[in-house]
């Protein structure tokens, strides 16, 4: 359901918030009338969508939102004596400037990080997600780097829920999605060999980018997660 929730959402607003003021006020009315939508498409559907026939324990989703916060604490800053250290996942939310600029301009955004008088200002990314983060920036107050952390908690959330839910269903009950959540917290050992040996043999192992696993995708890139 919150997968279902973010993107259904997300591409409506998108398209709502084209021809309307992005303010809190119409942030809030277009959430409730989603709201509204969504409930009357369960009514009328004849069967859930997605209906399960068992029911996770409450410890499994206290486990499931665990794991979800390894994601954004890497985006926390970190103080070092007076020195501020950041996690290496904050290369890739130096975006965060997108969600700020569809907070105070709306949308479609324009670039906020290059703009010349010879060129397009638009801004030629898949922003849907900032665009979400953006939501919650403007009803809340926040900056735009607290949505972003917020976002990617919910995002990592939303995805656990999304692979237990595709768990319990494919083998008939919940233990399996246990071994998910331990799954997910799997990583490769390949840099952990590099450390070890140097690059006479780490580097002729680790490619330039390889595959990446849940953990490395959902604290580095949630909007590609999210898609």
């Amino acid at each position: 359901a919150p997968v279902l929730g973010f993107g259904a959402f997300g591409a409506v607003a998108l398209n709502v918030f084209h021809l309307a003021p992005l303010t809190s006020l119409t942030v809030f009315w277009v959430s409730v009338l989603a709201v509204i939508c969504a409930r009357l498409a369960g009514r009328l559907s004849p069967l859930p969508l997605f209906h399960a026939s068992v029911q996770p324990p409450a410890s499994w989703f206290a486990c499931a939102a665990a794991i979800a916060l390894v994601a954004p604490l890497t985006l926390l800053p970190q103080e070092f004596g007076a020195g501020i250290g950041m996690g290496v996942p904050i290369f890739d939310h130096v975006k965060i400037a997108i969600v700020d600029e569809i907070a105070q301009n709306g949308v479609p955004p324009e670039n906020p990080f290059y703009s010349s008088a010879a060129s397009d200002k638009r801004l030629v990314y898949y922003y849907l997600w900032y665009l979400i983060a953006a939501f919650g920036s403007v009803v809340t107050g926040a900056t735009g780097w607290e949505a972003d952390i917020a976002l990617t908690f919910c995002t990592a959330l939303s995805s656990i829920l999304l692979m237990g839910w595709l768990t319990a269903t494919l083998s008939g009950g919940w233990r399996a999605a246990w071994w998910l959540l331990l799954f997910l917290l799997a990583s490769t050992l390949l840099h952990m060999i590099s450390r070890v040996t140097g690059p006479w043999l780490g580097g002729t192992m680790i490619p330039g980018h390889g595959l990446e696993l849940w953990l490395e995708q959902a604290a580095w890139v949630p909007q590609h997660l999210f898609s």
